[in-house]
This record gives C-alpha cells, structure tokens and sequence, in this order.
C-alpha cells in the first residue's frame, strides 16, 4: 500500500516535471483535504499532511481580490516539495475533536470505556479486560495506525504501571501523546484516564504538534 507522503511526493514530482498541470494538482489534493475533513484526520499518516494537502488543494483557484482568494504560489508548493524531501524541517499545532461519526467507527471504545470505568473505580482490571486490554496493546504496539490506536497504547502503559502481572512492551513508532500532569501516583493516572475517556468520546479537544526532521514526519498528541 502507497504511503500518502509518497504518494504526495510523487504529485509534486509530476507537477516540477510538467507531467501534469496546477489544476490536475490542486484537483487531487483537494479530494484528498475533503477526506481528512471528513474523518480521515484520525488516521495519523493523513493528519501529519494535513496542512498540505490543504495550501495544494488551492492551486488550481482563480485569484478573486473581492472574496480574497488566491491559489497556492509557486514558492509555497516548492516548500512543501522540500519539506517532505528532507530538505526543510518545519513544525506547527493544531486542534482537533473526535467527531460522532469517527467515534462509531470506533468500535471498541464501549469495551475500551467500560475497561477504563473499571480501572478507574476499582482500581484493577477483571482478568477478562485485563487480556482484551493486553490484545489490544499488542496490535498498537507491533502498528500505530490511528489516534485512536495511540491512545489505547497510553492507557494500556498506564495501567502496566500499576499492575505487576502485566506485561509491557516497546512501542517504537514515530507517534507519541502525553498530558500535561504526569505522574506515576494513581489518582493522577485515574484523572488522566478519566481525560483520555472524554477525549475518545469527543468531550474534549486534543492539543496537536507535527514536526517534520529530514523528511520524517512525527506528531504528538497533547491532551489536558
């Protein structure tokens, strides 16, 4: 399966070498602007792009002074051609909420909140969600596909922190989350669980921060 960074790469080679057109660029990234609008932000190799995919989606627009709007210059899709290429590194933030229809999508988080609830109130897992919650975990750790994939690895290491029968793993993927409070004291670790539930559910926004070193793009999420 093509990457959408390669594939992204390989547009913008086809655009420098005259294979197609500003409107045949601006045309394909605007279809694909619409499905992270839509609900593919959740998927983290299309939210790392998102910012681009937005300015190229621009490049085949009039230039309208009345309703100020202007395509994508030549300089900002050179830009993003040397972002990606590892030839510029570049960071920005952003905000984003887990909408209705993603969370339906979801279709653990019932499971996934009645393990948290769970945890949260009695301090221990059942030996039932404990294994589903370690099953989980494996499938995150070994991919981290989605927003909702790395937050199931963060409640899974939290709760590895406080059960000794547990077993943990390392996650190496270029995708991390962290809140603002963290501590290893269980209050602190139900409050944070408490946070995560609510931003599964959408009841609270997720704080994002994408960086882009040597053409390698690596976001965290920041939730409080």
């Amino acid at each position: 399966m093509v990457k959408d960074i390669d594939m992204m790469k390989n547009m913008l080679t086809l655009f420098f070498e005259n294979k197609i057109n500003r409107h045949e660029l601006g045309k394909w990234a605007k279809v694909e602007y619409f499905k992270i609008l839509q609900g593919d932000y959740i998927i983290l190799d299309k939210l790392v792009l998102y910012k681009f995919f937005k300015i190229l989606s621009q490049s085949n627009i009039s230039e309208n002074d009345i309703t100020d709007e202007y395509p994508t210059s030549i300089d900002e899709i050179k830009q993003i051609n040397q972002i990606i290429n590892g030839e510029q590194d570049i960071s920005f933030i952003g905000m984003l909420r887990i909408n209705e229809k993603n969370k339906e999508e979801f279709v653990i988080f019932p499971e996934l909140k009645e393990i948290i609830t769970e945890w949260i109130t009695l301090g221990y897992l059942s030996n039932k969600h404990e294994q589903l919650l370690n099953d989980w975990a494996e499938t995150t750790n070994s991919e981290v596909i989605t927003i909702f994939d790395l937050l199931i690895s963060y409640v899974n290491s939290m709760i590895n922190k406080q059960t000794s029968n547990a077993q943990t793993e390392k996650i190496n993927h270029p995708f991390g989350l962290y809140l603002k409070k963290e501590d290893k004291d269980t209050l602190v670790i139900k409050k944070n669980m408490e946070i995560v539930l609510k931003c599964l559910a959408g009841e609270l926004p997720i704080n994002v921060n994408i960086f882009f070193q040597k053409g390698i793009p690596k976001i965290t999420l920041l939730i409080s």
